[in-house]
């Protein structure tokens, strides 16, 4: 009788550890690992109101200086006896090529990935190989009947950082302004980005009535006004990249 009360307290305490396990099982999968991707969606977030506060700020300025700081990384999540992989730190790199880009990878463990420019004056999310204006471009208007205004984006500098933390991104702006004859407008945009800017040349074409005419030659997009003027505004961003 004693050896078959000791066997159900065995038993009973087996069954009361598996219990717990499941409940942490439960735990970890339906909380800490959605925690881990809401961190993620919050850290996208964040990251994409600073790309917006670059933008509106530049087109703010003649010259001068910008300066904002873009998390790296989510917040970690932790839990009881178990806490999910820490969050890897995104990358920020600045591209000198055609006009030149800021972007920001992320690394993400629990959501989908994706990258962030700025380019061209507009701020673009690139996601599951799809581009699109997250905050859009505003690089044509109309002065008179016969002047075109523009504006176009340069950036330099140089710099790739991946790091846990803030990296701190400093530009100088420095804007001219000149009149010309004719419009020769041009854009070299990344890969990714480049139907999305045909896409746009082609709407301000439309929008504007400016009868213009549009190329794609070896990725770089043209558009082309006879018979105008142009007020051509250039804005020079040097890029560099701190903690």
């Amino acid at each position: 009788m004693v050896e078959r009360a000791g066997i159900s307290e065995a038993i009973g305490a087996i069954l009361v550890f598996a219990v717990a396990v499941l409940c942490l099982s439960i735990y970890y999968t339906s909380y800490l690992m959605q925690e881990a991707k809401r961190s993620e969606v919050r850290h996208a977030h964040r990251v994409r109101e600073q790309f917006i506060s670059l933008k509106e700020a530049v087109e703010k300025l003649d010259n001068g200086e910008v300066t904002i700081t873009v998390p790296m990384t989510p917040e970690s999540v932790s839990g009881l006896l178990y806490s999910p992989p820490s969050p890897r730190p995104g990358r920020m790199e600045v591209d000198n090529s055609g006009q030149g880009s800021i972007r920001y990878l992320s690394s993400y463990i629990s959501s989908s990935n994706f990258s962030l420019l700025f380019e061209g004056g507009a701020v673009i999310l690139v996601q599951g190989g799809t581009a699109s204006f997250l905050s859009p471009p505003a690089l044509f208007g109309l002065e008179s009947e016969n002047t075109v205004r523009t504006v176009e984006y340069f950036v330099g500098g140089g710099g790739s950082l991946s790091m846990s933390g803030e990296v701190c991104v400093r530009v100088r702006v420095g804007v001219e302004e000149n009149m010309q004859e004719n419009v020769r407008y041009q854009l070299a945009p990344r890969p990714e980005t480049r139907e999305l800017w045909w896409g746009y040349l082609k709407a301000e074409n439309s929008r504007l009535s400016l009868g213009a005419s549009l190329e794609n030659e070896g990725g770089n997009l043209r558009l082309t006004v006879e018979n105008v003027w142009w007020r051509r505004v250039v804005v020079e961003l040097k890029i560099s990249l701190g903690i």
